[in-house]
């Protein structure tokens, strides 16, 4: 799996790494769901941070991007 620019400076501002967010992204701990132009959002929490992962639609292979998320019950 490979992270885009913008994916590695947004995790490293939250103190994840790339086996972090891997580990979340293979697991079920998460729910899914898609984003308005298509792309797959994975939202749950990693350690102590609600996060949201973007997937790329057309290279599933690639983590757009990473970003907190504050909407979520926990």
């Amino acid at each position: 799996m490979r992270f885009s620019r913008h994916a590695r400076n947004e995790m490293r501002g939250m103190g994840l790494t790339q086996n972090e967010v891997r580990a979340f992204i293979a697991s079920d701990a998460g729910w899914i769901s898609r984003s308005p132009n298509g792309n797959i959002c994975i939202t749950g929490v990693i350690g102590a941070h609600g996060v949201r992962v973007v997937i790329a639609i057309d290279a599933p292979d690639v983590v757009v991007t990473v970003h907190e998320y504050r909407g979520g019950p926990w």
